[in-house]
């Protein structure tokens, strides 16, 4: 066993010497030479001034930290470039160029050498005569380097600069260029492509001057260099002082420079400060803009008008910023000055919205959002869902839609699409946002608008189902969206809100919805730009204000119209809206109301004249948002004239809806004892009339007699028909309404006492 052992021993031994001796032989193949794999070239090399009669050396020491960068498989050296410096002349003053080339170590291969040559300029100067006769650029900072030798009274020195046909500008005094000991710095900033410029230098305090630099400055940076000889420098002048420009490049900027969240009642003094500083207007002396020397930029600080806000109402508000052109300077006559705009969410602690963005740089989408008291595990566990062009939700990865203590982040290059439409929201542990839908163009997103998530967000796509205190009550569980109607069944109709919001808190009650969320806004100013619209939008509590155009978005986007107050949903068709011939600039204002415990109001303007016919349209609530209602599936509408409305109870949405035909005051009653009823409809048709036919003629018979009385029917019913009776107007014509109200009226409460004594049978 022992000598097993020592025979595994030698072989493993023979084994790690065998290839040992094979690396030495591999490197001995190879011999001395070791391949080089790539060569980085030196760039932005140094020119360099040198003492006249003195020794080339200077130039190889100045030139001695320009370096090759040399890669092997193994190293990366330094190698010094090796200077040909026999071509300067150094008895004789002037500008030479010197010529380097990289030398390997023997030991070194590489097969591109011979194209690795660089050059650049060496000026030989006399030591009391500094001269600007040639320069090297620093090419990411955009500065140019004429250098001299070493000057030990350089604040003495001032550089001018002239345009041709244009006049002296001390570049110095006007912050664009800087004497040094060692040269000259210049910005090209100063000068504008294409110009023919001259440059000069004066030092011991004005007394003397250097020669004139004659160049042009070209597309790639670079000066052509036409002389440089001795002339005078001639008179000198300011920076005019009236504006005549400023740079358009800012416009798109400026038009949603920033946007905000915050919280009801809080101070808008931080804001305001953060706008003034960072948000100004570059303007120029020159006809069209340019930061040079002889037309500089001047910065214009902001001032903002903060009157429009409202810290005590929910919605969007726009701010307006306008430009202080500061003292000493005029505005030319035929100059107008952009305004820039920030936009401010106003939201409730607790509630936060997605209702408006800004787009702080390029790529990168931010909506502002109240998360004031979410803590950093609560801020994790938002999820934001996104759809596109109405198709199916999806929640978006935290890559994508980073959600912060200010709002969410997306980050758009890898979300959106050009030409697409978008509808965006927010669900958090107790709720959710409304739902922000707009149109992403590239650049900018746009026809953008905000919708309250309510009970119709039961039709949307994968959206989760949420959990959600209403104000003043404790949470209720909502249905989940396997149990909802089939997405199909129903199109996603959008409260237009102009960007704001609408007070459903105050008289809804509780509402078993997806995620709705809470919100006032009280004539704000919309968070919509029509070009060429002159209609201000607003919504308050009862009265949305759009525009014809945005009106016809509307009815584009979603194929009618839709608008929801206090938990009222108002739907429109577009045979309807077809009749009130609407162009883009008229004003349409929608009023909806809850006025009594078992009535609403719905009133329609157009330019300013009441539209009374809508045929088609429906009207949908909770049943919640009429606190009386006990029986939803008996319950009757009828409208100020008497006239029945057709209802549907929807059970599975806990919807009642509501056929129109027009405007007008309507009234609710329900009667708890048909309850027991299985049917979902309770409308009063003629089938339900013709399945009594001999109930129908002693009804009829007691009508022409007037001998019908409420004898038999329960006292809710006595009361229910006498309040309906008080609100017809006795007066006039409508004593004619009357007669046939009370008919249809009396009918109808005959056949239900009718029908609940053959159930009782």
């Amino acid at each position: 066993m022992r000598k097993q052992k020592i025979t595994v021993l030698i072989l493993m031994i023979t084994l790690c010497l065998a290839g040992i001796w094979g690396m030495k032989k591999n490197t001995t193949v190879w011999g001395g030479v070791i391949q080089v794999n790539d060569v980085i070239v030196p760039h932005d090399i140094p020119a360099v001034a040198v003492e006249i009669n003195k020794s080339s050396e200077q130039i190889t020491e100045k030139l001695s930290q320009v370096f090759y960068t040399v890669y092997t498989e193994a190293d990366t050296l330094h190698i010094p470039v090796s200077w040909g410096v026999s071509s300067v002349n150094m008895k004789l003053a002037g500008v030479y160029t010197v010529k380097g080339v990289l030398k390997l170590p023997q030991e070194y291969a590489f097969e591109g050498n011979e194209n690795l040559q660089v050059q650049t300029t060496v000026s030989v100067q006399y030591p009391d005569k500094p001269d600007i006769n040639t320069y090297y650029r620093l090419t990411a900072a955009g500065i140019y380097i004429f250098p001299w030798l070493k000057q030990e009274n350089s604040d003495s020195m001032e550089a001018y600069l002239k345009k041709e046909s244009g006049q002296w500008i001390n570049l110095t005094e006007e912050g664009f260029a800087l004497c040094e000991e060692e040269g000259l710095y210049v910005s090209n900033q100063s000068m504008v492509v294409g110009n023919t410029y001259s440059l000069l230098v004066t030092y011991d305090n004005g007394k003397k001057q250097t020669n004139t630099l004659r160049f042009q400055y070209q597309r790639d940076g670079s000066l052509k260099i036409y002389g440089y000889q001795y002339s005078q420098l001639g008179n000198t002048g300011s920076p005019a002082k009236r504006i005549r420009s400023y740079n358009a490049k800012d416009e798109k900027y400026l038009s949603r420079c920033a946007a905000y969240a915050v919280e009801i009642g809080s101070s808008l003094r931080k804001i305001e400060e953060d706008l003034k500083e960072g948000v100004r207007l570059r303007v120029s002396t020159a006809e069209k803009f340019e930061n040079t020397a002889e037309n500089p930029e001047i910065i214009l600080e902001s001032s903002w008008d903060m009157s429009q806000v409202d810290l005590t109402k929910q919605g969007v508000y726009k701010l307006t910023g306008t430009f202080v052109v500061p003292e000493g300077y005029q505005l030319s006559e035929d100059l107008a000055l952009p305004k820039a705009y920030a936009y401010l969410s106003v939201q409730k602690k607790g509630y936060p919205q997605i209702n408006t963005y800004s787009m702080p740089v390029v790529d990168l989408v931010e909506f502002p959002m109240l998360m004031a008291g979410f803590s950093a595990e609560e801020l994790q566990n938002v999820q934001v869902y996104i759809r596109e062009n109405k198709g199916s939700y999806q929640k978006l990865d935290r890559e994508l839609a980073e959600v912060t203590s200010k709002g969410i982040q997306l980050y758009c290059r890898e979300v959106l699409k050009k030409g697409n439409n978008y509808d965006i929201c927010a669900v958090y542990e107790t709720g959710s946002t409304g739902i922000y839908s707009f149109s992403y163009n590239d650049e900018f997103i746009v026809n953008e608008y905000w919708h309250e998530r309510n009970f119709s967000d039961r039709d949307e796509k994968n959206l989760p189902a949420i959990v959600q205190k209403a104000p003043g009550q404790t949470a209720t569980p909502v249905p989940s969206v396997g149990g909802m109607e089939s997405p199909d069944t129903k199109e996603n109709y959008y409260e237009e809100s102009s960007g704001e919001t609408s007070d459903n808190s105050k008289n809804s009650g509780q509402k078993a919805s997806a995620g709705e969320t809470k919100a006032t806004g009280s004539g704000t100013i919309s968070d919509f730009d029509a070009a060429d619209s002159t209609v201000t939008e607003l919504s308050t509590d009862t009265v949305t204000a759009v525009s014809g155009q945005r009106l016809l978005l509307m009815l584009q986007q979603n194929g009618s119209v839709r608008f929801e107050k206090q938990g009222i949903s108002v739907t429109i068709l577009p045979e309807a809206i077809n009749t009130w011939k609407v162009a883009a600039n008229d004003e349409i204002q929608m009023k909806i109301e809850k006025t009594a415990e078992s009535a609403f109001s719905l009133r329609i303007f157009v330019r300013g004249e009441e539209v009374t016919e809508i045929p088609g349209s429906t009207v949908e609530f909770q049943t919640s948002v009429f606190g009386e209602i006990l029986s939803p599936e008996t319950v009757t509408v009828v409208d100020a004239q008497g006239n029945l409305c057709a209802v549907t109870w929807q059970d599975k949405q806990k919807i009642l809806r509501v056929e129109i035909e027009k405007t007008g005051d309507y009234f609710l009653s329900d009667d708890p004892a048909g309850g027991q009823t299985d049917k979902t409809e309770t409308n009063l048709t003629e089938s339900s009339v013709s399945d009594a036919d001999e109930d129908t003629e002693a009804i009829l018979d007691g009508v022409m007699t007037e001998e019908v009385t409420t004898e038999g029917l329960s006292e809710k019913q006595k009361k229910k028909a006498v309040k309906l009776i008080k609100r017809i107007d006795f007066t006039g014509e409508i004593c004619g309404l009357l007669s046939i109200a009370t008919v249809g009226l009396i009918l109808f409460l005959i056949l239900r006492r009718k029908r609940n004594n053959r159930r009782n049978r």
